[in-house]
């Protein structure tokens, strides 16, 4: 195409930057510059101190609760009524029974003879069991002892923790009990639940916490926070945090800057401290929301002095404002194909006639391409179409492994929490109750210590096999963990699922295994009822006569009385 000729004129950025751009920056600039640097250097410097006196008082709240515990369990291992009374006697239970009710987060308090056997303990709970092999026994039997936090083992399966706090978690306290003599008679052991450390942050809690988003984190010595229990798989702390600075501001693993302090608990706990680290953050825009609220001020008044200004600038937008808008209606009707346009030679500026030029030669070129990129697309829409397909195909088998333990072949603890959820809702919209099996393998820890854990493998996937074949298709069998299952009888009653369970039992010992040897299992039988409020009610119920088959001597079926 031939080339236009326009002639000489002023440009849009002469223009515009002398009437606009130098009035705006001349105004705003210095304000602007105090505003980010100076004023926002001395409100970084107070949140941070701030927040370093939070960390510090946080530290001794939890430091000095810790004490309290370690000081309470040493004083009554060192009463007169610990030091003669026999281990198992009514009067040592009620003393624990009252220390237990001095304070609300005791979850349980035991005493043990040196065989590692508990004598007596509140609420009777797992009296007359060994504990010589935890970590509170053996470090206690010599010495005063003060465990970490970890998940209650034992404890977990008596004691329910709330709902909204996961596993029940807690710290463990121990002491020696000595007899008149100094000689170690016995093991005086506490559990703390977790719970306390969220009452005892409440006393130097902000009241406005919330709507600040200050938040106190409780770290251990392998940085991992263990408080609060939201946050203790999200969040990674600073590899640049550490308590030897009294702040820090920075962005964290989550890509979210935050003002944070860090703080050691020096607890003083023998025989050496937990190590535990309080740790203070608040999101840098909350920080500063006061500056945040300033700039915001200083943007009303530049915006309505801009307003000002463009009264001034207006005069001179008249002159390129015409040709511009049409300019632009003929670059729309060589968007939509007409090769046949007329092009303005009304121009005022330079760079509209570059641009007149530049939009002229492209036109040449748009319909060329429109064909191939039609084509193009095409193509595209094919290959997505195809790799939706693969994808959705993908994900359904994905669906289908994860709820499939890889050596059984049987449903896994994801499927099986699935199916008591809907099997629950169908129970309460129909009202026909239905049963719930446990089930697990007689001295199955045997089998892998004397075979090994390859013959153990065989035992179970047989065992799967033969429990399967024994079942209706519209029950359900899934591998509970271990060497425990689970079996879900729809619309089954007691009686009915009692004969099933009988069924299972003498299938399973009366079947070949990669032993040789005949293996037992033990089954624990409850009904799922419309009355009930949760969904693993039933699950806890079987779980509990699974327990009492096996203290029964195994091989055997106990069910819901």
């Amino acid at each position: 195409m031939p080339r236009m000729g326009y002639p000489t004129s002023l440009s849009i950025k002469t223009i515009l930057v002398i009437l606009f751009g130098g009035i705006t920056l001349l105004a705003a600039l210095p304000t602007y510059w105090y505003i980010n640097h100076i004023h926002a250097q001395r409100l970084m410097v107070d949140r941070g101190e701030g927040l370093h006196d939070l960390a510090q008082a946080a530290g001794a709240v939890i430091a000095s609760n810790l004490y309290e515990r370690r000081r309470e369990v040493e004083l009554l291992a060192q009463s007169n009524l610990f030091r003669d009374a026999p281990l198992n006697s009514p009067e040592l239970r009620d003393a624990l029974e009252r220390t237990q009710r001095s304070f609300a987060q005791y979850s349980w308090i035991g005493l043990v003879n040196l065989e590692g056997i508990v004598q007596t303990s509140t609420g009777g709970l797992l009296t007359g069991d060994s504990v010589k092999a935890r970590p509170w026994f053996i470090n206690g039997i010599k010495e005063s002892y003060s465990g970490d936090l970890h998940e209650a083992l034992l404890l977990g399966k008596l004691l329910r923790a709330p709902a909204d706090m996961g596993p029940l978690r807690l710290i463990d306290f121990a002491e020696p009990v000595r007899d008149a003599s100094g000689n170690i008679r016995g093991v005086l052991g506490m559990h703390v639940n977790w719970a306390w450390a969220s009452d005892a942050l409440k006393s130097v809690q902000p009241q406005n916490a919330s709507q600040s988003r200050v938040e106190i984190l409780i770290v251990n010595q392998d940085n991992k926070v263990i408080f609060p229990r939201s946050l203790s798989d999200s969040v990674e702390l600073p590899q640049n945090l550490s308590s030897q600075q009294r702040y820090l501001v920075g962005a964290w693993k989550d890509g979210v800057e935050y003002v944070s302090s860090m703080v050691p608990v020096k607890d003083g706990l023998p025989p050496r401290s937990m190590l535990w680290r309080i740790v203070i953050r608040q999101p840098v825009d909350q920080a500063f929301s006061d500056l945040t609220t300033i700039r915001q001020g200083l943007m009303m008044t530049f915006s309505l002095s801009a307003v000002l200004v463009l009264a001034l600038v207006g005069w001179g937008a008249s002159l390129i404002a015409k040709p511009l808008r049409e300019l632009a209606h003929q670059a729309s009707e060589v968007e939509a194909g007409n090769e046949q346009v007329q092009w303005t030679r009304n121009l005022v500026s330079s760079e509209m006639q570059e641009l007149a030029k530049a939009v002229q030669g492209m036109a040449g070129t748009l319909l060329q391409r429109k064909h191939a990129l039609a084509q193009s697309n095409a193509v595209l829409e094919q290959a997505v179409a195809e790799r939706t397909t693969e994808l959705v195909h993908s994900n359904e088998e994905l669906h289908r492994i994860s709820r499939r333990d890889p050596l059984t072949g049987l449903f896994n603890r994801l499927a099986a929490d699935e199916r008591l959820h809907s099997e629950f809702a169908r129970m309460k919209r129909t009202q026909q109750p239905y049963s719930v099996l446990m089930l697990d393998i007689d001295f199955f820890k045997r089998v892998n210590d004397s075979y090994g854990h390859e013959v153990g493998d065989l035992v179970l996937q047989s065992i799967a096999n033969v429990l399967q074949a024994q079942l209706r298709e519209t029950d359900f069998l899934a591998r509970f963990g271990g060497e425990e299952f689970l079996v879900i009888l729809p619309e089954t009653n007691l009686e009915a699922a009692n004969e099933v369970a009988e069924k299972l039992r003498t299938a399973v010992s009366s079947s070949d295994n990669a032993t040789g040897q005949i293996i037992t299992i033990s089954l624990g039988l409850a009904l799922a009822e419309p009355g009930q409020l949760q969904e693993d009610d039933a699950v806890r119920q079987a779980d509990r006569h699974l327990y009492l088959a096996k203290n029964a001597g195994r091989n055997r079926v106990v069910a819901q009385a």
